[in-house]
């Protein structure tokens, strides 16, 4: 089964129903620059709560106190993992809300995905 193959059976509808007729005759390309605002704004929303939702599950797991600083480090952190991950998504044509929920868990992984990027990335350039 290929990428492709894979990619469509999970997430775009069948041509054979009215709903996946419609869905194929309006599909956008898979431009980045033909994703609205709104989509972009989406990424990184769900990539920066993810960084939220993991810091807050460190101070408690660990009995921290919450310190802002360290949130917005996280969340910076998490902000970045998931918009390289939106654009991963991107460039392997990607579903968009298969995108999205990739850059939530890029964002909710934070520091672990970027390590997990830079392994893939050094194998790459080897």
């Amino acid at each position: 089964m290929t990428k492709q193959h894979f990619l469509n059976s999970i997430a775009a509808p069948k041509p054979t129903t009215l709903v996946g007729f419609f869905y194929l005759m309006h599909m956008p390309d898979k431009d980045p620059q033909n994703y609205s605002l709104l989509t972009y704004l989406a990424f990184t929303g769900f990539a920066l709560w993810g960084g939220l939702v993991t810091h807050i599950q460190h101070i408690r797991r660990h009995k921290k106190k919450f310190l802002w600083r360290e949130a917005m480090m996280q969340v910076a952190i998490s902000g970045f993992a998931g918009m390289l991950t939106s654009w991963l998504c991107w460039y392997m044509e990607a579903p968009t809300p298969l995108a999205g929920f990739m850059a939530g868990t890029a964002g909710f992984m934070g520091s672990r995905a970027l390590e997990l990027f830079e392994k893939r990335f050094s194998k790459f350039v080897e």
